[in-house]
């Protein structure tokens, strides 16, 4: 691969890919975050493609809007995954007391989630404008790993209907997608109950790659990613 055909790999959004923090005391005194296992598999291939970490520990949708900013100008690939902590923040209403499954459900898909929706959907239409030329691959919101069984099933509702809005998304903009959910299906995944571990970037790292290097973006089309 020569220089002019090198790929750059841009990863957005919060701590699913700034992870480093979590992985600091990882197993076997490993301690790859998922930007440092992507830049060693790139490594591992011998070429000359780059990575850039911009996603930050913490955000939320709206901060996305300080990360298109700092997009590089020759980015090729951008992988976004955010969300989880708006979800976080909207989970507060599966805990209101209803009086039937019917108002259960409008609580579910009541403000929160049409806030999730828009916001989602305009931070979407600014980064394909500050970078229309970049091949943008979107990812689902994991189920994190919870030991109440109150909490797992609670979060499994409302994490299905925000994720379902990231595929309608996708599916819109035929973009390919990475699905959290079913990769992240092993205890050690996680280095605690919400953060990626540095199996589970190891994962996220192979399943971009994979994408970088077979998906074929000049036939647009919404592919799910494991």
């Amino acid at each position: 691969m020569t220089a002019t055909s090198a790929r750059h790999i841009v990863l957005m959004g919060d701590s699913i890919f700034d992870n480093h923090s979590y992985v600091r005391y990882g197993p076997e005194g490993k301690s790859n975050d998922v930007i440092t296992h992507i830049k060693n598999r790139i490594k591992e291939n011998n070429s000359n493609d780059n990575a850039t970490l911009i996603a930050v520990d913490g955000n939320v949708i709206k901060d996305v809007s300080r990360q298109i900013k700092k997009i590089p100008k020759d980015s090729t690939h951008i992988f976004l995954s955010i969300g989880g902590n708006d979800a976080l923040r909207a989970m507060y209403t599966l805990d209101q007391k209803v009086n039937s499954v019917g108002e259960a459900l409008l609580t579910i898909y009541g403000s929160a989630f049409k806030t999730f929706q828009t916001e989602y959907r305009s931070m979407l239409d600014q980064i394909q404008k500050e970078a229309p030329d970049a091949n943008l691959t979107l990812c689902l919101i994991y189920n994190p790993r919870y030991e109440d069984e109150k909490m797992k099933i609670m979060t499994k509702v409302g994490l299905a209907s925000l994720n379902d809005l990231i595929i309608q998304e996708a599916v819109q903009r035929k973009l390919p997608v990475i699905d959290l959910r079913s990769m992240f299906n092993e205890y050690d995944d996680y280095a605690n109950s919400i953060e990626p571990s540095h199996q589970g970037g190891q994962k996220i790292s192979i399943c971009i790659m994979n994408i970088v290097q077979n998906h074929d973006f000049k036939r647009p089309t919404t592919t799910l990613y494991v």
